[in-house]
């Protein structure tokens, strides 16, 4: 897996702060849809695009599902 960036954190709120930060802040390919993997759920304003896993079981079918279908849809993240 290849990663070509990562949300700042800065620890002064929510989590969702530190996401739209980072897509206002992106210089690279417009960003067409996104989904957020997290077993917390500090993730206002995005916290439609949250998939809440849990920190024992971690990532499960259920949840990849979901985010396959989420990922099909466009969303303008600017109206969140």
């Amino acid at each position: 897996m290849e990663f070509i960036s990562k949300t700042p954190i800065d620890g002064r709120g929510y989590r969702g702060n530190e996401i739209k930060e980072w897509l206002q802040n992106w210089k690279g390919e417009n960003v067409e849809s996104f989904i957020i993997i997290d077993d917390d759920n500090d993730m206002k304003p995005f916290g439609s695009r949250l998939i809440q896993t849990s920190w024992m079981k971690g990532i499960q079918e259920k949840h990849i599902k979901k985010a396959i279908k989420m990922l099909g849809e466009k969303v303008e993240w600017k109206a969140l």
